[in-house]
């Protein structure tokens, strides 16, 4: 057997492996949450960014929500979470996030539900480097 020939048979073994996994990649991605949006916070207290998510048709229904710090230490007071009826729910979040730490999963009230915007009330603390920048999850 040539070499090529083997290495050409490995790669093609290694294409199928990949493929088959896949799926199993995209299903299990829901379960850990995806992410909506990201936003930065000004040093200024209680700063307000907004994460347009867009149309309804265009988002998946959420039912719980996580904020991860990526950058920078984020003092987070409220989330107002904006649905594809117009109604709002605000969850007090109250947290200290710190680089690379995240807030615990927040349930959102009823069913999964469409989201068209997320509020995010808050500053970045004032001995942070950087302004905080945050990840905003859903699942």
């Amino acid at each position: 057997m040539s070499t090529s020939f083997l290495i050409q048979k490995l790669g093609i073994s290694a294409l199928v492996l990949s493929s088959l996994a896949l799926p199993l990649v995209s299903q299990a991605r829901p379960q850990q949450g995806y992410l909506l949006g990201k936003t930065q916070l000004s040093y200024a207290e209680n700063d307000r960014d907004v994460i347009r998510l867009g149309k309804c048709p265009r988002n998946q229904p959420i039912s719980s929500i996580k904020v991860a710090a990526v950058k920078g230490t984020a003092d987070i007071k409220l989330l107002r979470v904006r649905f594809g009826n117009n109604q709002t729910e605000d969850l007090s979040v109250r947290s200290k996030i710190n680089q690379g730490s995240e807030t615990r999963w927040i349930d959102l009230k009823g069913n999964r539900r469409c989201v068209t915007a997320i509020v995010v009330v808050g500053d970045t603390d004032n001995s942070s480097r950087r302004p905080a920048t945050l990840q905003v999850y859903g699942k």
